[in-house]
């Protein structure tokens, strides 16, 4: 049974289930995604306010290291990047966006893969403040489940386990 519950897990994590291009095949063929849905996670460069665009450049780094001994004291690192012209049906899939906010774009590109007319941005991060924001309440929650935990259950380092409080 677990030889077939990994043979299983093997063949899930083999599978590509998008069916779009990514960052390092438009980089490296940009004429031939052209008119072609794709999903870009990218930083955002410009903003151009009222006409709902926003410039995006996509990166695909690689680092190379040959070694023998297992240690690289300095690997090469090859970066391309591409920037994109992201366009919005409405101004507000943009809106209180700044420069070096994270988005990922869903739409159809064009252009020779400089423009991706968007059906569907999202935002994680708008600014540095969204970022601080996301990161303190996580701490936070992290905390609260932390302190609930230890209220009901305590250590015993000898048997190194945790035992339920005022239990002997």
């Amino acid at each position: 049974m677990l030889i077939a519950t990994c043979g299983v897990n093997a063949q899930y994590a083999a599978t590509d289930f998008r069916p779009y291009p990514n960052a390092d095949e438009v980089i490296a063929d940009q004429a031939q995604y052209d008119g072609r849905e794709v999903l870009i996670f990218a930083e955002v460069e410009t903003v151009g306010g009222e006409r709902g665009e926003v410039v995006v450049e996509i990166r695909d780094t690689t680092v190379v290291g040959v070694s023998f001994d297992g240690f690289v004291p300095e690997p090469d690192k090859v970066e391309k990047t591409h920037e994109i012209t992201v366009r919005t049906p409405t101004q507000s899939g943009v809106s209180g966006l700044e420069r070096g906010a994270s988005i990922q774009a869903y739409g159809t590109i064009t252009q020779g893969s400089t423009v991706l007319i968007a059906e569907r941005v999202v935002a994680d991060y708008k600014n540095r403040e969204d970022w601080l924001y996301v990161l303190s309440t996580s701490l936070f929650g992290a905390l609260l489940a932390i302190v609930h935990f230890f209220r009901y259950w305590s250590p015993d380092w000898r048997a190194f386990r945790f035992e339920k409080r005022g239990e002997p």
